[in-house]
């Protein structure tokens, strides 16, 4: 199952998830996508691919509804999942910070033992094109290589 887990106050990461959901759903592949609001953390337990679509807030914290996502991950084997992270974020924080909430995630999903599909893909602030083609390569990679 591919679930598109996203956060978003701006409306941003929304905009990103379902542009993700978008480049899936254009070449066949099934998903779940929800906002992290309305969901049950121990959903990542029945997870086997997860796209997770999060914002940072102010100098690198990870937001206030993601933390029990966090916490359930933090204390998971997820040996048998692959992942992707997206973001928004703004650089306005500093390197140090930009998108430093993914980073957290990346680190315990590693540790979790799931498996990166590509690279976190870090958004300034909002879609661009260099963002939707990234996208697309994901979606492509994840229909010829994971989804079964």
């Amino acid at each position: 199952m591919i679930n598109i887990l996203y956060s978003s106050i701006t409306g941003n990461n929304k905009d990103i998830a379902q542009s993700f959901a978008d480049s899936l759903s254009n070449i066949g592949v099934k998903y779940n996508i929800y906002d992290i609001y309305n969901i049950d953390p121990s959903i990542i337990n029945q997870t086997d691919i997860l796209i997770l679509v999060i914002y940072t807030y102010d100098e690198g914290t990870i937001p206030d509804e993601s933390i029990e996502l966090y916490e359930e991950i933090k204390n998971s084997q997820l040996s048998g999942m692959f992942y992707q992270l997206i973001g928004s974020g703004d650089i306005m924080y500093g390197k140090e910070n930009f998108n430093a909430a993914l980073d957290k995630f990346d680190e315990v999903l590693n540790l979790s033992n799931a498996k990166k599909i590509s690279d976190t893909l870090k958004v300034n602030l909002m879609m661009d094109e260099r963002a939707y083609k990234k996208i697309l390569e994901i979606s492509e990679k994840l229909a010829k290589n994971y989804v079964f």
